[in-house]
């Protein structure tokens, strides 16, 4: 399998979601390849983050409303504020000077 083949694969393993033959295929690949283990790591530490903040209160001004702004700045693309923007105003408590 290649790199991009194994990257496709990377939720499905995460989510238990591969077949037994493909989960073997992609977790020999990981042991093989830094570039996707890192990827891959990456990856499960996006997914324990959110799992971690899904109960998190959605209000602006909260930590869930901050992740929950920064994550529509970057998915997307007619929100009005770039994932930029939403952290220098959650850090700073305003909005950044330009």
């Amino acid at each position: 399998m290649t790199c991009e083949q194994i990257q496709e694969l990377l939720s499905d393993l995460i989510d238990g979601e591969l077949a037994e033959g493909a989960r073997a295929a992609v977790e020999s690949h990981l042991a093989a390849c830094e570039a996707c283990a890192a990827e891959h790591r990456a990856l499960l530490r996006t997914v324990r983050f959110v799992r971690a903040n899904s109960r998190a209160a959605l209000t602006p001004g909260t930590p869930g409303g901050v992740y929950m702004d920064f994550t529509r700045a970057l998915a997307d693309e007619a929100y009005e504020r770039s994932g930029t923007d939403v952290i220098v105003e959650a850090v700073f408590g305003r909005p950044p000077q330009r």
